[in-house]
């Protein structure tokens, strides 16, 4: 089924294009699409910034001020952009995160910095690398069709014989599984930020 933001995005005739195109009934809809939907989500693309929300963590332990100046111009941003119904920004997937990227950065190094260069890291930082690499040469990977199956998942899910595509968030084709993946992700930060322990100054590499 249609994701109800893809259905009203559109104004129909006489009705307030206001009313229609805003809608913060689904805003959580619209965040948690834009975070991690198969298609059109910021982290499956660039898998290293999980590492961001670790990262304001240790920010607010380690610097207040810096944190708050940090993630209230993204909050700020934000909230208009998770009321937008066309929050899947149509074939550009992330377009309205491009502008997030240097305070991502930050918070993501800030946690590189808080504990080090953990193998796990390093895994996440070299996905995000092979995922530039391979979207410099098959540019074509980030047109989506909007039917909740991207690209590599549905290539690997064909040679398989498997719909891979099915067990993935997309809240464009919405599905409850998607909501396990936003909570489980949640669920993840929450104890990695209790077994990482209290921050501390290590060197990046």
């Amino acid at each position: 089924g249609m994701d109800p933001a893809q259905a009203t995005a559109v104004p129909e005739p006489g009705a307030n294009p206001l009313r229609s195109l805003l809608q913060p009934q689904l805003a959580l809809h619209h965040v948690a699409g834009l975070l991690i939907d198969q298609e059109y989500g910021w982290l499956p693309y660039n898998p290293v910034f999980c590492l961001a929300f670790l990262g304001l963590f240790a920010l607010w332990q380690r610097q207040r001020t810096l944190f708050w100046t940090t993630l209230l111009p993204s909050l700020v941003y934000l909230a208009p952009v998770a009321l937008f119904g066309g929050w899947w920004s149509n074939y550009a997937p992330n377009r309205f995160f491009v502008c997030l990227t240097p305070l991502f950065c930050v918070w993501t190094l800030e946690c590189w910095r808080a504990w080090g260069a953990r193998p796990t890291f390093r895994l996440l930082a070299s996905l995000s690398f092979a995922w530039a690499l391979a979207m410099s040469v098959l540019p074509w990977f980030v047109y989506s069709k909007q039917n909740g199956a991207n690209w590599p998942l549905r290539l690997i899910g064909q040679a398989l014989h498997v719909d891979l595509a099915a067990y993935f968030p997309s809240y464009i084709v919405a599905r409850p599984l998607s909501w396990a993946w936003f909570i489980g992700g949640i669920v993840l930060l929450v104890v990695a930020a209790w077994r990482l322990g209290r921050p501390k100054a290590h060197h990046f590499l």
